[in-house]
């Protein structure tokens, strides 16, 4: 007799580019259909991250329950001002999107569950860490 309740799986994708930052008031619509999401937002309020390569990272925890809780991290180069521009995240939710390492554009978060921003100087880096909780994991962008 099995005496776990869950299984955890993780799936984590070790390469990611063309991070893009979407604070939730600039989103029009946003809508997931079977893994597929279709989003609108202001263009010129996207905050397009230049990250350091190989710097990023994605972990999407699914505990059986049908909870995913995503962890993200990565790394840009950023002047002292840079960084203060950058820690008004610090209190925003946001959506994320990004490229993996095929090639696929995923977002990660929502509006209903939203990402949280944290933001520290490692060294002369600033490192941004995303934390949330979903009931999928990070979906395909339709465009």
């Amino acid at each position: 007799m099995d005496n776990f309740k869950y299984h955890i799986t993780m799936a984590v994708v070790s390469s990611i580019c063309n991070v893009r930052l979407l604070p939730l008031d600039i989103i029009r619509h946003f809508s997931v259909i079977d893994g597929e999401v279709s989003l609108g937002a202001r263009q010129d309020k996207i905050e397009y991250m230049d990250i350091v390569p190989g710097s990023g990272s994605v972990a999407d925890e699914d505990d059986g329950s049908g909870k995913f809780t995503k962890k993200i991290a990565f790394k840009v180069k950023g002047t002292f001002r840079k960084e203060r521009e950058y820690r008004r995240f610090n209190t925003l939710k946001v959506v994320m999107m990004y490229q993996n390492e095929v090639g696929e554009t995923r977002v990660s978060g929502s509006l209903s569950n939203p990402l949280s921003v944290k933001i520290t100087r490692q060294g002369g880096l600033i490192q941004f860490s995303l934390t949330g909780t979903d009931s999928t994991s990070d979906g395909i962008l339709v465009e």
